[in-house]
């Protein structure tokens, strides 16, 4: 059981590959989004009979247990009421704490927690639930020694990393795990990249300025979320330059994860992305929230920390502000992390305190860092400087709108209601 489809997709292909995509056992429940897994035939439909087999392991979505379930001619075998030696629970620090605790009730089997109480909480309605999941309810808060209350269950401290490269490894390591994580990948096994005018390290900064009302550096809000229009922008001229620029050792596919903390930031990126990047055969783009993102990998990892509007008390509340996220975000990289954040200089830079940690920690491996500023760089990715300011007209919605060819290579009209992004593909 996991929390999201996302999840049970990494989950089932992990599992399949250790025999060979053969364990017939194995499967999907009901529906998958990954196209692997739908052709070689590991999703289990409410009709299959899987679980009247002597094995059988069904992965699904901890959301569907309460009320889906196998159904045949005979009537419905919900998930509920089947009889499960095991049930193993996957990213368990997502898993909203009333949703956890029914199978703990109801099911006599062994149960095994699986997750990490330093990645990202549920994400509940209920303000007295918010951040609740099974590790605060047993107060599990130590790697370095690792205890539960009231209860001393079994803990298991997995501290072997099998994802990212070192020089990444003892990024979120010391960040979050008192530097006790090994790593199972050697140096030389990261995937070579070369990138014609960059200097790519395994740790890159970019730092990008916020100003409280200019145009395109002003924090804008779209539907309650947070918007950076010069990010927005810069990351669309970073991927474009990738695409045309990137030269990948060896034959595999190279995926590179945009992971911003707010949807709205994420859509946007994605939709000028789409319309605008032409990508090699041997690359793929993928664009999501942190939240969407746990439980997921990618060679190359861009986190883009846009920061909230207000630089008050409730900055430190907000999601660049905890522990959890960012440290999500920077674990999901194999080879390469792009970290976007606000530059020192900025009005809100005192403010993001997690940001500022994870920094410092980068820079005890100069190494392993490439610190740059996005304005440095803009010669290089849009050809002259200062390039997207100048190109760049940000203003709101007017009441009644009629648009013409753009007079500038962007033209960006957002409030906070909707945002509509004119690209000039004529532009020079």
């Amino acid at each position: 059981l996991a929390p999201t489809n996302k999840a049970c997709d990494v989950l089932c292909k992990k599992i399949l590959e250790t025999d060979g995509n053969s364990l017939e056992w194995v499967g999907r429940f009901v529906a998958t989004s990954d196209e692997e897994i739908e052709e070689i035939g590991a999703v289990f439909d409410r009709l299959s009979t899987i679980y009247q087999k002597d094995k059988c392991c069904v992965i699904s979505t901890i959301a569907r247990l309460p009320f889906d379930g196998f159904k045949n001619d005979l009537g419905t075998n919900e998930l509920k009421n089947l009889e499960w030696d095991y049930v193993i629970f996957d990213e368990a620090s997502m898993i909203p704490l009333a949703q956890i605790v029914y199978p703990l009730y109801k099911f006599n089997s062994n149960f095994i927690i699986s997750g990490d109480p330093f990645q990202i909480e549920p994400i509940v309605s209920e303000p007295l639930w918010e951040d609740e999941n099974i590790y605060k309810m047993v107060n599990l808060n130590s790697f370095k020694s690792p205890k539960t209350e009231p209860h001393d269950y079994n803990v298991c401290p997995l501290d072997t990393q099998y994802r990212s490269i070192p020089a990444l490894g003892r990024l979120f390591s010391e960040y979050s795990y008192d530097g006790l994580l090994k790593h199972h990948r050697e140096s030389d096994s990261q995937v070579k990249v070369k990138i014609d005018g960059l200097t790519l390290k395994p740790i890159n900064y970019y730092f990008f300025d916020v100003n409280k009302y200019e145009g395109c550096f002003a924090v804008k809000k779209l539907s309650t979320s947070n918007v950076h229009v010069y990010s927005v922008i810069y990351i669309l001229e970073y991927c474009n330059y990738l695409a045309k620029h990137i030269e990948i050792e060896g034959d595999s596919i190279f995926k590179i994860g945009i992971i911003c903390p707010y949807t709205a930031q994420a859509q946007l990126i994605e939709n000028l992305i789409n319309q605008v990047v032409v990508l090699p055969l041997n690359i793929e783009i993928h664009v999501g929230t942190i939240h969407c993102f746990q439980g997921d990998q990618c060679n190359m990892i861009i986190t883009v920390f846009n920061p909230p509007k207000k630089a008050d008390d409730t900055t430190f509340k907000s999601l660049i502000n905890k522990k959890n996220i960012i440290n999500v975000a920077v674990s999901r990289a194999e080879d390469y992390l792009c970290v976007f954040m606000p530059h020192p200089d900025t009005y809100i830079f005192n403010q993001l305190h997690e940001l500022k940690a994870l920094t410092y920690i980068a820079n005890l491996s100069p190494d392993d860092v490439s610190m740059n500023t996005c304005n440095d760089l803009e010669p290089v990715i849009c050809g002259e400087n200062n390039y997207i300011v100048n190109n760049t007209f940000v203003t709101s919605h007017q009441l009644a709108n009629v648009y013409t060819k753009p007079d500038f290579h962007y033209e960006v009209r957002i409030d906070e209601k909707a945002a509509d992004i004119q690209i000039n593909k004529d532009w020079t």
